[in-house]
């Protein structure tokens, strides 16, 4: 089996958003992250990885309905799914990898999803990441970033 490693791309940056949910009467939030780079078995970047969640206000971290799209780097895409479960584990603290950071904390993204190629044929996969969050200091230090720090992604199985 195929596994690809995912790392960041320089510069981008998981987007975290929250609503309120009358229903629950809880805050909900989600990631979109994007521009996630993908490492084939060579160590060449052979595309990228961008994918949404929405995680309940349940505190268990599941989350369904999230979407996976992987791109060649001709920005063709490669495969969709809509079909994205899984969790989201709670945030543990981390070492700052750079003095341009504090407060680092680390959470892993693990699901399963099903999607179809461009061709039509169905596929079924799993993919695994590393959420990192962490305060920006010096000028914005207020600011909260978060980056897909690092993961997997075993080659889809077509079905």
């Amino acid at each position: 089996m195929t596994i690809e490693t995912l790392q960041p791309y320089p510069g981008t940056f998981c987007s975290r958003y929250g609503f309120y949910n009358p229903q629950t009467q809880q805050t909900e939030f989600g990631y979109n992250c994007g521009t996630i780079q993908t490492i084939n078995e060579n160590g060449e970047v052979d595309g990228t990885l961008a994918f949404h969640i929405l995680v309940g206000s349940d505190g268990t971290g599941l989350f369904q309905n999230g979407s996976i799209i992987k791109s060649n780097l001709s920005d063709q895409i490669v495969f969709t799914s809509s079909n994205f479960t899984g969790s989201l584990s709670a945030y543990s603290p981390i070492e700052c990898a750079y003095v341009t950071q504090r407060n680092c904390f680390a959470a892993t993204v693990t699901g399963d999803f099903s999607g179809i190629y461009p061709d039509g044929t169905t596929l079924n996969g799993s993919v695994k990441a590393t959420v990192k969050r962490w305060f920006q200091t010096g000028r914005f230090e207020h600011v909260t970033k978060y980056q897909v720090n690092d993961g997997t992604l075993p080659a889809p199985t077509k079905s």
